[in-house]
């Protein structure tokens, strides 16, 4: 009996030895941190060229949303789509922008912290915007409700964004919109278009925007405004690009 308790504590003892390195091994491989501060980004993404990186996302978005291969019913309405690079503000490529038709997007990131070795995350990770009730809305953040216009913005009705205002038709109601901020804003098939990556407190935000001259285009707001001129406090209109180990493209 003593020897068998003893087998067993020492099994135990084992699996727990186990599990902790795989976890150990797993945070590793994927850029996951706990003690240590941020991963590194890896290098392994730039010896792709752009047009590999899209040629790779290209086949993945064929088997994924037009073939269906992986049989979701999400994907059934889809008919068609149109891809193209966005770049972060360093003019690094940064994500691919999948406009679907008839409705939809998809944000596919470059994952900039991959290795071969990666387990969990892959190269390429996908945030959908593609379910029949996903709806996003222009907004403008007014500090001082005097400077709110007199019509064309009202307030919403979270309490938690108070200085948000949102782009209203002539009845008063909220506009919403499905098809990317590219889309909706009508920006040219050629013309350059970006993902400007920007930290508020500890989160990571990001700004779909196109060039104006010397400044950049908001096109969640439609505000023109200098990159140097936006602090941590949040206080312009972004969004967020969220990602979980099932999002891999």
């Amino acid at each position: 009996m003593k020897n068998c308790r003893i087998k067993f504590f020492f099994r135990i003892i084992c699996l727990a030895m186990i599990l902790v390195a795989c976890l150990s091994l797993l945070c590793a491989c994927d850029g996951i941190f706990i003690d240590n501060g941020p991963p590194e980004p890896s290098d392994y993404w730039k010896q792709f060229s752009e047009e590999e990186h899209l040629a790779a996302v290209k086949a993945r978005v064929e088997k994924r949303y037009i073939k269906n291969h992986y049989d979701k019913s999400d994907y059934d309405y889809i008919t068609g789509y149109t891809i193209y690079p966005l770049y972060d503000q360093n003019d690094e490529l940064s994500f691919f922008m999948v406009d679907i038709e008839p409705y939809g997007f998809v944000m596919v990131k470059i994952n900039k912290y991959y290795k071969e070795t990666s387990l969990v995350f892959g190269l390429y990770l996908r945030d959908e915007r593609l379910h029949s009730n996903y709806e996003w809305s222009r907004y403008r953040v007014y500090t001082d409700s005097a400077d709110v216009p007199e019509s064309g913005w009202v307030q919403g009705e979270n309490t938690y964004y108070s200085e948000r205002y949102y782009e209203a038709d002539e009845d008063g109601e909220i506009i919403k919109y499905r098809d990317s901020y590219f889309k909706v804003a009508g920006i040219a098939q050629d013309e350059r278009k970006y993902m400007l990556e920007m930290k508020i407190n500890s989160d990571r935000v990001y700004i779909p925007a196109v060039k104006r001259g010397d400044k950049w285009l908001n096109l969640i707001s439609m505000e023109a405004f200098d990159l140097d001129s936006l602090s941590e406090d949040g206080n312009y209109a972004y969004d967020y690009v969220s990602y979980t180990k099932e999002d891999n493209l």
